[in-house]
C-alpha cells in the first residue's frame, strides 16, 4: 500500500511475442496470468493495463473475487467492445487472456482462513494449469505421431505377450520422513510446554502448512500404543498443491534451537529438541 512510483514490467510484451522480438503470441499459448497478492497486486495490475482490458485482450476470470476487482476495467472493455468479451464469466472471443485475482499465502491476509486460501488456488491456478498441461501434452504426443489416433488397440498377438499385471504408478514418497517416536528420544528431559492460547487465536496449521513456512517439516504421528499419549493417534493424510494440511505436529528452527510444535484441539504446546532449554 505504500508502494510510490513503481516501474512495470513489460508482461503485455512478453504474452503479445513484442517483448525483444521473441516469438509471436500465437505460439506462446499463454492463456491465464494469475494475481498473486489478492486485491492490491489487482489494482496495481489495473492501473497499468488498462488499455489491454480495453482493447479486448484480456478478461477477468469468473470467480467472485476476480469478477469484483476487475468490474470496473471489465465495464470499460464490455462497453469498448459492444459486450462481447465475457459473458457471466464464459470467455466468448479467441485468444482472451483470462487474469485471475487469488488471496495472498501470507499469514498477514487473515482474512481468508488456510482452507479458503488453498481452495481458490487450486481451482483459479493450480487446477487449470494442470489441464492446460494435459492438454498440451496429449496434442504434443499426436503431432509427433502423424496419422496415429491417441489411442491405439493392440493386435491380439501382442496381447497375449507380457500378461503380467499393470502396476499402479507409484505415489512419491517424501524425502525426509519424521515419526514422533524418533523425536521423543531426542532430549527427554525437556518437556511439552503450553503456550496457554486458545485455539481460536493461533493454529499453527494455518500457518506452518502456507507458501511461506519452507523450514519446518510435519512430524507422522505413530499410533498409541499402550501407555501412549493422546496425541499419538492415526492421521488422516490429505494432501493437495500445497501439500499436507492436516498435520498435528511439526519440527523446525527457531533462531539457534531447534524446536517441536503440536497442536491439539484447544491450546499448543512446543518442545527444545536441540539448543537451551531456556532464556
Amino acid at each position: 500500500t505504500d508502494i510510490e512510483g513503481e516501474v512495470v514490467n513489460p508482461i503485455r510484451d512478453f504474452c503479445e511475442g513484442t517483448l525483444n522480438d521473441s516469438i509471436d503470441s500465437e505460439h506462446l499459448g499463454i492463456k491465464r496470468i494469475v494475481i498473486s497478492n489478492g486485491t492490491t497486486g489487482a489494482k496495481f495490475f489495473v492501473k497499468h493495463f488498462t488499455d489491454w482490458f480495453v482493447d479486448g485482450k484480456l478478461c477477468a476470470a469468473g470467480d467472485d473475487m476476480s469478477q469484483r476487482v476487475f468490474q470496473a476495467v471489465m465495464n470499460k472493455a464490455k462497453k469498448a467492445n459492444n459486450g462481447s468479451i465475457m459473458e457471466g464469466g464464459i470467455v466468448r472471443k479467441e485468444g482472451l487472456i483470462e487474469v485471475v485475482c487469488l488471496p495472498g499465502v501470507s499469514p498477514a491476509a487473515a482474512k481468508f482462513t488456510y482452507l479458503e486460501k488453498r481452495d481458490a488456488w487450486e481451482k483459479g491456478c493450480y487446477g487449470p494449469g494442470l489441464a492446460d498441461y494435459d492438454e498440451w501434452d496429449r496434442s504434443r504426443k499426436v503431432s509427433q505421431t502423424p496419422g496415429t489416433p491417441i489411442k491405439q488397440q493392440a493386435s491380439p498377438s501382442k496381447q497375449t505377450k507380457n500378461k503380467s499385471p499393470k502396476k499402479s504408478p507409484s505415489k512419491k514418497k517424501p524425502s525426509i520422513r519424521l515419526l514422533s517416536n524418533d523425536l521423543a528420544a531426542l532430549a527427554p528431559e525437556n518437556e511439552w510446554i503450553d503456550l496457554e492460547v486458545p485455539a481460536r487465536e493461533l493454529r499453527p496449521y494455518a500457518t506452518l502448512t502456507n507458501g511461506q513456512c519452507f523450514n519446518w517439516l510435519v512430524v507422522d504421528i505413530e499410533p498409541a500404543e499402550a501407555g501412549g499419549t493422546p496425541y499419538d493417534s492415526p492421521q488422516k493424510q490429505q494432501q493437495s498443491a500445497w501439500g499436507t494440511h492436516d498435520a498435528k505436529e511439526w519440527v523446525g528452527p527457531l533462531q539457534n534451537r531447534v524446536i517441536s510444535i503440536r497442536e491439539t484441539p484447544t491450546t499448543t504446546h512446543f518442545r527444545v529438541l536441540h539448543g537451551p532449554a531456556t532464556g
